[in-house]
């Protein structure tokens, strides 16, 4: 009877045993869970303030860019227009109804109208005529913006290894390397490659050790000949359209473009 009685309170103990370790391993595997939340959370408010940040520099640079064009420009004797064109895609068109206003004006409101109803086939008759002319002028500007990409040339000899831990810590070093930009269109790409990895067992391990850096820069290449080369500038002004952000993806880098003979 002392035996059985013995085995019977070693089995109870067994099970609470058992109990306490699965309740255990329940607490920790939420206290996991939490824990890889909080990461994601943080990681994502670190990219939105990157983005931030990234934003006023580019503004800041664009202004003081702006302003010492505006010197040289009075200094030369040019108009303001004509130096803002050394920067194509960041051209402000502006509609003119003034009764004084020039055949030339006339002609550039109606090609932005144009360019509107090219943009938006679904416009409404009752659409307002500001909105309309907005998207028109976001569709010259993302126009301008790919005829400039286009005229930039594809480096040809690209010998260096670049470690890189990241795409877009990647695409960074590449536009330094070489000093050219990135098109919108890739630089969103390597974005959202970069949160491709976020949640996976490989989120935090170097890019580096698991695409061989030549093979990373060649794919970043091959992807930015065909948005230079074969993106419609009416995809671009959509996707500016709907991302009040979109000038944080576009580069302020303007390399010396070679002159056509």
């Amino acid at each position: 009877m002392e035996r059985e009685r013995d085995s019977g309170g070693g089995e109870e103990g067994l099970k609470r045993l058992a109990r306490a370790i699965e309740r255990f391993g329940e607490v920790y595997q939420r206290v996991e869970a939490e824990k890889l939340r909080q990461m994601v959370e943080l990681e994502k408010q670190r990219m939105q303030f990157a983005n931030d940040l990234e934003v006023q520099r580019m503004n800041m640079f664009m202004d003081t860019q702006r302003s010492n064009h505006g010197k040289r420009s009075a200094s030369n004797g040019y108009s303001p227009y004509t130096m803002k064109r050394a920067f194509p895609w960041d051209e402000q068109v502006d509609v003119i109804s003034s009764d004084d206003s020039s055949s030339s004006d006339m002609e550039m409101e109606t090609n932005i109208e144009s360019d509107s109803k090219q943009l938006t086939n679904n416009t409404t008759s009752d659409q307002p005529a500001k909105e309309r002319t907005s998207e028109g002028a976001l569709a010259r500007r993302a126009e301008m913006y790919q005829e400039y990409m286009k005229q930039i040339p594809i480096p040809a000899h690209r010998g260096s290894v670049i470690p890189f831990t990241s795409w877009m810590g990647l695409g960074k070093s590449i536009k330094q390397l070489y000093g050219q930009p990135l098109h919108y269109l890739t630089n969103i790409l390597l974005k959202q490659w970069d949160q491709l990895r976020m949640g996976s067992e490989e989120e935090y391990r170097p890019l580096d050790t698991i695409i061989h850096p030549c093979k990373a820069e060649a794919t970043i290449w091959l992807m930015e000949e065909v948005h230079r080369h074969t993106s419609s500038h009416y995809h671009i002004a959509n996707l500016w359209l709907s991302d009040p952000m979109h000038h944080a993806f576009v580069d302020s880098i303007f390399p010396q473009l070679r002159s056509k003979s």
